[in-house]
């Protein structure tokens, strides 16, 4: 056993190594950026990439992982966001289009009805068209299919804008037509 005083004893020093703060800062930031949902995960990353230039690159490393799967999940975030908001955007156009549809239909139906108050009857096929431009400028998106005994459809071209296809909108209608002596 040696002896302290015989000066025969070596004292070892270990010098700590310069930190690695940019790996350092890089882990932090990517690891906050996990937890904030992957926003800040990009710049962690890029500040581990750099932090792992310079040893000890444990810190780095580590920041550099959190900060790619933060920045991959960011990614898709994003990208479920932008695909839930164009087809919310979609399904709202088309549900202007139905208002509209039942707002047409609606007046031509009330315009149907006074025809009848005057006249006794439904309208002809000719006059009908005549009552649906003041509904329909363009005549392209009602048409009327008289029925028996004051029936009546009013029909308004679907979401893809052509009457006669699956998707038209139909309103069935009714009116009271007196009878001649009535």
């Amino acid at each position: 056993m040696a002896n302290a005083s015989d000066g025969n004893s070596t004292t070892i020093v270990v010098q700590p190594s310069d930190p690695n703060n940019m790996g350092l800062a890089g882990f932090i930031v990517s690891l906050v950026g996990l937890v904030s949902c992957g926003l800040l995960s990009p710049i962690g990353m890029v500040l581990s990439l750099f932090g792992m230039r310079k040893q000890p690159k444990g810190l780095a490393i580590a920041g550099f992982v959190m900060g790619l799967v933060g920045t991959i999940l960011l990614v898709i975030s994003c990208i479920f966001v932008a695909v839930v908001f164009l087809n919310t955007k979609q399904h709202l156009n088309n549900v202007h289009v139905m208002i509209d549809q039942i707002e047409r239909t609606q007046k031509a139906d009330e315009l149907f009805d006074d025809f009848v108050k005057n006249n006794r009857r439904l309208p002809t096929q000719q006059e009908a068209n005549k009552l649906l431009i003041q509904v329909d400028p363009d005549g392209k998106t009602l048409a009327y299919e008289p029925g028996e005994r004051g029936t009546y459809t009013i029909v308004h071209a679907g979401l893809d804008g052509q009457l006669g296809t699956a998707d038209d909108y139909r309103r069935p209608g009714f009116t009271y037509v007196p009878s001649e002596g009535q």
